[in-house]
């Protein structure tokens, strides 16, 4: 089973309008469709093991997510796989976290000593 909640990054949004589409990895097959839970936004599916899949989230006024999911047979199966994802607005770009100990970076307080 692939499992998840799909999320959107517009926090005044609040039904999720969003279709999760899994294909087979290996032959481009499409295998299901679904629709997410407009409120909850959870989906799932029951797939084989043994095979690696992709899951292809779309949403009007969202980026597409696509992610490859693989699901292990014999010793390494898993029964639930979990696969949570967000949509965000086209454009978006993620800030990224300060760099620590910068020896370039200067203090905005000019009274902290390095």
């Amino acid at each position: 089973i692939i499992k998840g909640i799909i999320s959107v990054d517009d926090t005044l949004k609040k039904d999720i309008d969003a279709l999760v589409t899994i294909t087979d990895a290996v032959t481009k097959e499409e295998l299901d469709s679904k629709n997410t839970n407009p409120k909850s936004g959870k989906y799932i599916f029951a797939v084989d093991p043994g095979k690696k899949y992709i899951l292809t989230v779309t949403s009007p006024g969202f980026q597409d997510i696509t992610q490859e999911v693989m699901v292990y047979a014999k010793s390494d199966y898993v029964f639930e796989i979990e696969k949570n994802m967000v949509l965000r607005k086209p454009g978006y770009v993620p800030i990224a976290p300060p760099k620590k100990n910068d020896p370039n970076k200067k203090p905005i307080n000019k009274n902290i000593k390095k």
